[in-house]
């Protein structure tokens, strides 16, 4: 709500009007700011209800956590998932940027690959690009080393966690912008600060503040790795800049919501497909025509978003993600905002409480699965959402697998006594 807020307030300051997305939401009519509002005020009340609804009923009906300590089993579970993620995934990105020629190349051709409706297949083969969709699950691997670490000391946990977090950094660097690397440093971060008694607030605050007041600098870094240049409209750049960048990129969602019906007019509802669509959306599908296999072409809710902004004006070549209330506008107006919230605010109650069950030092683990859930807000296109984080889902089933584990031992005790 802060960013649509401070644009209605300053809706008269020229920096904003010439703006990516501030634009549409500046020039947006009265009635779209009321509906923007309205649609907003809506999905959150429904989240907040769900959530003190189930605090009521916890209390009145007691909820019975029996907290998983650590075992030697425990810790074995999250070794072996750690070293799944490191062969899978950390082979995969050493595959992907061998078959692409080398780092150097590799990182020459990151900026046109992540442009929204590149042809891939002038970049690399069907092959590669199973490597590259596999080469995401390193990120697990350095999750679960580094907690693995936290609960054991052991050096070869630690030596792997060294490994597969230098391979994750390398293909982020090629395959990503500035905040997926920061959701990716920032389960790391805080799990320091827990260390040294830091206040988590405290210290998320200050990596919100340092990222958007470098934001600027954060792109020619990325410039310099992918170009070996300058690029010379971020040189003479200050933090006023960075902010209005900052402000800018995070007005999307806005700028979504304030044209949906205009997008509904144009593309037509989706009626629900895109909860199923994402399982054949994500597989490569030049690997299945190498087998002569053709599978449906779909296109996403962030391609039809991304085809909407083009047509507004065709310069702007990058993709636009579906924030958490369009995802539901588009499928069945107002109807699929309702469902959409309830689905998600009951996921993410399943996944609060088996959180809470775990008496464990799992901060990376417990603060990656906090993040996925702040990423579902601005990207709700399931495609990119399992794509992006196939990882998490699995450690997710990492998680369930130890509760249940946990449970069963537990009910083994019970029955002995």
């Amino acid at each position: 709500m802060f960013i649509p807020v401070v644009l209605f307030l300053f809706n008269n300051n020229d920096v904003f009007k010439n703006m990516r997305f501030t634009t549409q939401f500046i020039y947006a009519s009265q009635a779209e700011y009321g509906n923007f509002f309205y649609v907003v005020f809506l999905s959150y009340l429904i989240m907040i209800s769900v959530y003190f609804f189930n605090r009521v009923l916890r209390k009145q009906f007691g909820e019975m956590i029996v907290k998983k300590k650590f075992s030697e089993n425990i810790e074995k579970i999250i070794y072996n998932y750690g070293c799944f993620f490191f062969i899978v995934g950390g082979g995969s990105v050493i595959l992907f940027f061998y078959s692409m020629g080398g780092i150097r190349e590799a990182l020459e051709a990151a900026d046109a690959l992540r442009y929204a409706g590149t042809d891939s297949s002038q970049y690399y083969g069907p092959l590669t690009a199973i490597f590259r969709m596999l080469s995401f699950l390193v990120m697990g691997a350095a999750y679960c080393f580094k907690s693995h670490y936290d609960l054991t000391k052991s050096n070869l946990s630690r030596i792997l966690f060294i490994i597969s977090f230098g391979l994750a950094s390398i293909y982020l660097i090629f395959n990503s912008g500035r905040s997926t690397i920061i959701f990716f440093l920032f389960p790391f971060i805080l799990s320091y600060a827990k260390k040294r008694n830091i206040n988590l607030i405290f210290i998320s605050c200050v990596v919100v503040i340092v990222a958007i007041s470098t934001a600027q600098v954060f792109d020619v870094i990325l410039y310099q790795i992918s170009h070996g240049g300058i690029n010379t409209a971020h040189i003479n750049s200050s933090i006023w800049d960075n902010i209005n960048s900052a402000i800018n990129d995070f007005s999307f969602p806005s700028a979504n919501i304030i044209n949906i019906e205009k997008m509904n007019s144009i593309f037509g509802l989706r009626n629900g497909k895109d909860y199923i669509i994402w399982i054949l959306d994500i597989i490569p599908t030049r690997a299945f025509n190498m087998l002569g296999i053709t599978l449906p072409d779909y296109q996403t809710l962030n391609f039809e978003t991304s085809n909407y902004f083009q047509s507004i004006n065709p310069l702007l070549m990058g993709g636009v993600p579906t924030d958490f209330i369009t995802t539901g506008l588009r499928q069945h107006e107002m109807l699929g905002l309702i469902i959409n919230t309830l689905v998600y605010a009951l996921f993410a109650l399943r996944v609060d409480k088996l959180v809470r069950s775990f008496d464990l030092n799992l901060t990376v683990i417990f603060a990656r699965l906090q993040i996925l859930f702040f990423s579902f807000i601005s990207n709700n296109d399931l495609t990119d959402i399992v794509r992006g984080n196939l990882f998490i889902f699995i450690m997710l089933i990492m998680l369930v697998q130890i509760d249940l584990y946990s449970n069963k031992v537990n009910r083994s005790n019970h029955s002995i006594e």
